[in-house]
């Protein structure tokens, strides 16, 4: 048996014994015609078990849940006494052929008795403190076989106490059950546990934890109903204390603080139970049954309760840990695919930069065709001259007056072709804008992705570490029973410390993608989400599933490809770009050759109206005077002109040098269809590749798990050893990380192909996807054709 540890002192095997046996008591069902269902006393708990198992042993046979009770058909009342006659009248009724026993005093009753005349079957059991018969991995005895109690109550409570940081537990156990296991040995407690009896009322219990506890540990109290359990576990979180629940993850659920049993482990002893009562009806003898039922822990820890009491375990601990409640109410904002992507659009300062200079690009073309339209003027000045130079015939020492002119090119090389230019111009940093925002969707769509990976990833070792754990707890029954030595509990305590480190840094490498994930779509880098993950068919995410069949064979797939690449030739904003590029460089050219012999056309009016006159010369007279015409207060002007520049060598270099821009961009042009041609097969070749292997990884986790499953079934049975077992978990968690992989690394490689060809078509309207396959089939069909004789 295990030994208990507590502040360095063993505490005797007796009470670990205990303990053990007792944690995990249970449940039970109605009255059957061929099976009893013992138990020590009325509880709530008896009942949910019974059920469990019938439930069980429905699943194996249709015919026997008639007979199998869903309560405890013999019922004693928590008294040796009881309990005897209970076992007793369920032996010598004639109709009963196999007997079911729950509780601690139903397995001692099992174990005093001389002669068993019927099969009787233990669902908990501690074979040295019940007085049962064992050999090795077996009862040996005839008529009996049972399950060990499956709980550590040494490593658990050395466990919690690690985590808490605290020695002075409370251990709560039914009264019952400490004056049952009082009766077979004397108890001794170790320092810093104290031993406190519970009945059914948990306000007393609450009032029996001392003062001096600095934790909790919830042993076995079956006759605890629903409402006090709630009750007793709300009360100790009022109390500020820590608390393990021996009884699994349903209590953790409740808030209790921490637990190391898994979720399944009642299910897979309820399941095992069910085969012996299978196996006891037809007859099979039980003393060749094992009694052996495998420890398996994990650590979960409620961390709702973890904030109102204030006690955190250390991020090694958290890491090792299942998290219930981790963050405060929801884990935060479900988000799809489609809304990550708009959210990023909407709110990226990267893509919002681009939008400005998109706008920059707006605002010049305005610029430009503000030299094609009229100018208007409008002006206003006073003047003041000096008197000596003031005259009647032309300006008085005082002046004010006001006009207005207008101009207008009508013809012009330079700004008309500049104008179209900058239209051509305009249109480049649209498409300039359109690859940064399809760049965005790329990142954001491989982003979400690698949160999904990495979330894979760590829960995958969590998996793997949870395995370990299970192993090494095999390892503990192989030692028992003989079949190996501690070495293999020391390899896999290597193991283990390699298998937290695995989970830590998988857990760092999830947060680093949940950081970038909320970079790109600016929102708090440390902002909890929950991504919608890909289903079975995750082709479905990305591409659309009508598409799959043109990817599936090696002609299909070619044909695909030549389509996608004249997609991309259209689509591109690369190429978009380029081609406006040229073609503004094409109208600069023409301006400047055109003005080579052609000239400005321009037209100009305007008048001026003078308001007021003062000072010297500020009274004309009425008539002209030598030929001079009499003053005007409002005067007028308009011409029409040619400005055409006769000598300038300049000219001809500006010229050259727009030519070779222009020669420039057209080969860049050239190249960029290349690339984007280039890009396209190869990312798609890629992208079948890893399509394919989706399936074939699969193919191997399932290959991987079933070795897993032998290997370990062949460790527990001592036919193998710990070398090979590991060999088979590592292999199974390598296929299994590499399964993973390869459906993100296929989804991420479909993400470069909707780059590649400019769209992203999960975004685009249903009609627009429609019109896309529409013209894949009559593609295809066209070069189906062209090889037909």
């Amino acid at each position: 048996m295990q030994k208990f540890q507590a502040d360095g002192k063993p505490l005797p095997m007796r009470i670990a014994s205990l303990l053990a046996c007792v944690a995990l008591l249970s449940w039970s069902s109605n009255a059957g015609a061929q099976i009893a269902v013992v138990a020590d006393g009325p509880a709530d708990g008896f009942v949910e078990t019974t059920r469990a198992i019938a439930a069980e042993v429905s699943a194996f046979d249709r015919e026997v849940p008639s007979a199998f009770p869903t309560s405890p058909t013999h019922v004693g009342e928590f008294t040796r006494a009881s309990v005897d006659r209970a076992l007793a009248a369920a032996l010598a009724d004639p109709a009963v052929r196999v007997v079911v026993g729950l509780g601690f005093e139903v397995g001692a009753a099992a174990g005093r008795l001389a002669k068993r005349t019927k099969p009787i079957i233990l669902v908990h059991a501690s074979p040295e403190l019940q007085g049962l018969p064992r050999e090795g991995a077996v009862s040996g005895a005839k008529n009996l076989t049972y399950l060990t109690g499956g709980v550590d109550v040494t490593a658990d409570l050395a466990r919690f106490r690690e985590v808490i940081a605290r020695q002075r537990v409370a251990v709560l156990i039914d009264a019952y059950l400490l004056e049952a296991v009082g009766r077979r040995t004397e108890l001794k407690v170790p320092d810093g546990i104290t031993l406190v009896p519970t009945g059914e009322d948990a306000k007393e219990t609450l009032a029996a934890i001392p003062a001096s506890a600095q934790a909790v540990y919830f042993g076995p109290m079956p006759r605890l109903s629903a409402s006090q359990v709630d009750a007793l576990i709300a009360g100790v979180e009022n109390l500020g204390l820590p608390s393990y629940a021996s009884e699994g993850p349903s209590w953790v659920e409740r808030g209790a603080f921490m637990t190391l049993v898994p979720p399944n482990d009642a299910q897979q002893r309820f399941r095992r139970i069910a085969l012996y009562v299978r196996d006891a009806l037809a007859n099979e003898p039980l003393e060749s049954l094992t009694v052996v039922f495998p420890r398996h822990t994990e650590l979960r820890i409620n961390m709702t309760t973890a904030r109102r009491i204030n006690v955190w375990p250390t991020f090694a601990m958290m890491t090792d840990a299942v998290l219930v409640g981790r963050q405060s109410g929801a884990r935060g904002e479900q988000i799809t695919l489609l809304g990550a992507v708009e959210s990023g659009i909407a709110r990226n300062p990267g893509l919002d930069a681009d939008r400005h200079v998109r706008a920059a690009a707006e605002a010049e073309l305005e610029e430009a065709r503000g030299a094609l339209l009229p100018a208007a003027d409008l002006s206003g000045d006073f003047t003041w001259i000096d008197p000596d130079i003031a005259s009647a015939f032309s300006n008085a020492e005082r002046t004010l007056a006001w006009g207005g002119s207008i101009q207008q090119i009508l013809y012009s090389p330079l700004a008309f072709q500049g104008y179209a230019a900058q239209k051509a111009s305009l249109e480049a940093a649209r498409r300039a804008f359109d690859g940064v925002r399809l760049d965005l969707v790329r990142d954001v769509v491989l982003a979400y992705l690698s949160v999904l990976q990495a979330r894979r990833a760590e829960t995958l070792t969590r998996n793997n570490l949870g395995r370990i754990r299970t192993n090494r707890g095999l390892a503990e029954l192989r030692v028992e029973i003989g079949v190996s030595g501690p070495q293999d509990i020391a390899r896999w305590e290597i193991e283990l410390a390699d298998g937290r480190v695995q989970v830590i840094d998988a857990s760092a490498g999830r947060n680093q993608a949940e950081i970038n994930f909320n970079r790109l779509l600016a929102e708090p880098q440390e902002r909890p989400f929950i991504l919608e993950e890909p289903n079975d068919d995750a082709t479905g995410l990305l591409i659309d599933r009508r598409v799959i069949p043109y990817v599936q064979d090696p002609w299909s797939f070619r044909i695909f490809r030549d389509f996608m690449v004249e997609e991309a030739l259209d689509n591109a904003p690369e190429i978009a770009r380029l081609e406006a590029l040229v073609r503004a460089q094409g109208e600069i050219v023409a301006g400047y050759r055109l003005q080579l012999f052609l000239p400005d056309a321009f037209v100009n009016a305007g008048f001026t109206h003078v308001l007021h006159r003062s000072g010297e010369g500020a009274v004309a007279p009425s008539t002209g005077i030598a030929g001079f015409p009499p003053r005007d207060d409002f005067t007028w002007q308009a011409l029409a002109g040619l400005r055409f520049r006769l000598f300038d060598l300049s000219r001809y270099g500006q010229l050259d040098r727009f030519e070779q821009i222009r020669e420039q961009l057209e080969s860049q042009l050239g190249n960029a269809r290349l690339l984007v041609e280039q890009q396209m097969r190869s990312v798609l070749h890629r992208a079948g590749a890893s399509g394919a292997a989706v399936q074939l990884r699969r193919e191997a986790v399932s290959a991987a798990h079933v070795n897993l499953d032998a290997v370990s079934d062949a460790y527990r049975q001592g036919t193998t050893n710990i070398i090979t077992l590991i060999d088979a978990q590592n292999q199974a968690l390598l296929t299994e990380v590499n399964a993973s992989n390869a459906l993100y690394e296929f989804l991420a490689d479909y993400a470069e192909v909707e780059r590649a060809a400019g769209r992203f078509q999960f975004l685009q309207e249903q009609q627009v996807q429609n019109e896309f396959v529409m013209r894949l089939r009559e593609y295809v069909e066209t070069q189906r054709q062209k090889v037909e004789p």
